[in-house]
């Protein structure tokens, strides 16, 4: 019996031994871990239009899946979800969402709720697209969200639940609020407000991409308003102008500006160095100004309805922006070099304090006066 007991004391002390060396390694590989996520963002290129991306040291992940499969058979040793983000951090540094679950996915929504048109409606539900990725949940909108009819969404329609829902009220429509990233998980969310920041959503770029895919009749009009998109024998660049509501005296005391002649000639003319033989799609709610001052061989002129002028914009090679959303989005689904119109909204304002223009457009984009 005595040597029996020797061994088993033996096998006893070498297994107490193992335990405590695997979770001194777990702790150093959490402690390394969070070192790696606390880090700057990584950003590369990917795809020809220049997407910007971000990504993390993927070491962390390789320690993290050696440690924990070798913690499996301890279940004495309780597993802690620890999620760290840097002071500075947004959206763009998690690829992959907290909770990855099916079964959390169908009992979490959330939804967004919020006023403008087109382009401002576009910014909410693609950041609640982002958002609802981040932390796990399931995008909705309601059934009959005019979005719909422009384009082919993949969030299910709102729900009436019977689970608590809470309002996530927005600082500013056109910051970034890194609180987003802290939301409970213990009720379903309703955010409130545009959410206006390209960081929302930075992260699943494409999948926001294919979320804006547009309905067929939408690209049939387009193709019926600009034939020369099928053909595609040019470097086409879109210029959206926007001058009717934003040209008053009340909008412009707000901040709201008007891109003036001087500005497009000098960003056509930025194209036209760049690229051999470009051609300009101007799309506009004022088409006369734009006839009077912008004429030119290289360049037409087209009206149709605001989703057509959008799909119009989204499909050319490279895209000049004005001022407000609509345009933002136009350049955004293209893709390509940006050139955008950087006195809007006007310095020291009302609507500079809602803005920070690091969060509204992208790095990529180049801004001139």
């Amino acid at each position: 019996m005595r040597p029996f007991r020797r061994r088993r004391k033996a096998a006893f002390f070498l297994t107490l031994v193992a335990s405590g060396f695997l979770v001194f390694l777990h702790s150093h590989m959490a402690s390394m871990s969070g070192d790696v996520m606390s880090g700057s963002d990584v950003k590369h290129r990917d795809g020809r239009r220049g997407q910007m991306l971000s990504s993390h040291h993927k070491g962390q992940t390789v320690f993290k899946d050696l440690v924990t499969k070798s913690l499996r058979s301890l279940p004495e040793i309780p597993k802690t979800e620890v999620i760290e983000v840097s002071q500075n951090a947004s959206i763009l540094s998690c690829n992959e969402s907290r909770n990855a679950s099916e079964i959390f996915k169908k009992t979490h929504t959330m939804t967004i709720h919020g006023g403008g048109r087109l382009g401002n409606a576009m910014f909410q539900y693609a950041s609640l697209v982002g958002i609802s990725s981040f932390h796990g949940y399931t995008a909705t909108i309601a059934s009959s969200h005019f979005l719909r009819r422009i384009f082919k969404l993949k969030a299910p329609a709102t729900k009436n639940l019977k689970t608590q829902t809470k309002a996530k009220r927005e600082k500013s429509p056109g910051m970034y609020d890194q609180s987003i990233q802290h939301l409970s998980h213990n009720v379903n969310w309703s955010l409130v407000g545009y959410y206006q920041s390209w960081k929302y959503f930075g992260n699943i770029s494409e999948t926001i991409r294919e979320e804006f895919t547009f309905q067929d009749e939408v690209i049939k009009d387009m193709l019926k308003e600009a034939p020369v998109l099928a053909n595609w024998t040019r470097i086409t660049i879109g210029v959206h102008v926007r001058r009717g509501d934003m040209a008053s005296k009340y909008e412009r005391d707000r901040g709201y500006n008007v891109a003036d002649v001087g500005f497009l000639n000098r960003s056509m003319n930025y194209f036209r160095k760049k690229y051999e033989n470009p051609l300009f799609i101007v799309c506009s709610d004022s088409v006369t100004w734009c006839k009077d001052n912008l004429m030119s061989d290289d360049t037409i002129f087209t009206k149709g309805r605001r989703e057509v002028d959008l799909a119009i914009l989204a499909h050319c090679d490279h895209n000049i922006v004005t001022s407000g959303s609509f345009g933002w989005w136009g350049a955004w689904l293209a893709g390509g070099d940006v050139v955008y119109f950087k006195n809007f909204p006007r310095e020291k304002t009302w609507l500079d304090r809602q803005y920070s223009k690091e969060d509204y457009y992208p790095d990529e984009w180049l801004g001139m006066q």
